[in-house]
């Protein structure tokens, strides 16, 4: 049986393709298989020497507010969304993607209905939302 920390310092990263590293966690207790995707192979020793600053970019989202969150993302979806069907969407899937050039990792969360999509996409650096976009 699958473990799923619910402390983004329990968090382990097995890698599953080249540039994706798969983790299981609990946000907010929805149990998620989540990753790291990098923009290019690393070897063993750069995973392991940014681990810490990924743990602490999921640690900031694990830690928020789930209501505060889906109304900061809420404030920053393009005009054209209908706000009462965002308001029944949860975070179906949370990922990570560190770009060669970034000192840190973006935290890319998917909103939805479990088996029924996903309706929005939110960037989350240190608890400020950065960008949104409705899925197309």
């Amino acid at each position: 049986m699958a473990t799923f920390p619910t402390d983004a310092g329990d968090l382990t990263f097995r890698r599953d393709m080249p540039m994706f590293y798969r983790c299981l966690l609990t946000l907010w207790g929805n149990r998620l298989a989540s990753g790291l995707i990098t923009e290019s192979i690393w070897s063993d020793e750069t995973l392991e020497s940014r681990l810490p600053v990924v743990r602490s970019a999921f640690g900031h989202v694990m830690n928020m507010d789930p209501d505060l969150l889906h109304s900061l993302v809420a404030a920053r979806l393009p005009v054209a969304v209908d706000l009462d069907e965002f308001a029944k969407c949860e975070v179906v899937s949370l990922s990570a993607y560190w770009a060669d050039e970034a000192l840190h990792p973006v935290i890319r969360l998917a909103y939805g209905v479990l088996d029924d999509g996903v309706y929005a996409l939110a960037e989350v650096f240190d608890g400020v939302v950065t960008a949104t976009e409705l899925n197309s």
